[in-house]
């Protein structure tokens, strides 16, 4: 009734996973995953060990500055490594579903990040502590719901 045969998981998996390193499943799931992929989606999944869950490296479109941006329940935060002194020139705009720095890394110069999760327009607070820049954004939540009446 239901192909079980065609699923990248089989009979003798459990006996293969006994024997396999961290590294070599991960392999395997990412090869896994690959397979049933269209082709051109395979980059569209960031596997990495480095950051913990929840959390992304975003890289600007204009430059190679990174960004840490991360959700929580009831939050969006992006954290911003900057020079000492920039504080003063640096502009924070953000819409629904983007974050826009102005000013940083020079003068003149714009950041756009796209945000992980739906955000509220009022609210957002920001501080830079030890060179790094946080934006605390609150999450809105985006419940599309329609009552259908039944006849």
């Amino acid at each position: 009734m239901f192909p079980w045969g065609s699923f990248p998981f089989k009979k003798e998996m459990s006996t293969m996973m006994k024997d396999m390193k961290p590294d070599a499943i991960e392999k395997y799931i990412r090869d896994a995953i690959e397979a049933y992929l269209p082709k051109g989606t395979e980059n569209a999944f960031h596997f990495s060990r480095e950051e913990p869950d929840g959390q992304t490296t975003v890289p600007a479109a204009s430059t190679q500055s990174q960004a840490s941006i991360f959700v929580t329940h009831d939050y969006v935060y992006a954290r911003l490594p900057i020079s000492e002194g920039n504080e003063e020139n640096i502009r924070l705009y953000h819409t629904s579903n983007q974050l826009i720095i102005e000013n940083l890394p020079g003068q003149g110069e714009k950041l756009s990040y796209d945000l992980p999760a739906v955000v509220k327009k009022k609210g957002a607070t920001a501080s830079v502590r030890d060179g790094i820049l946080e934006i605390k954004l609150i999450r809105a939540i985006d419940v599309q719901l329609s009552e259908i009446n039944l006849i």
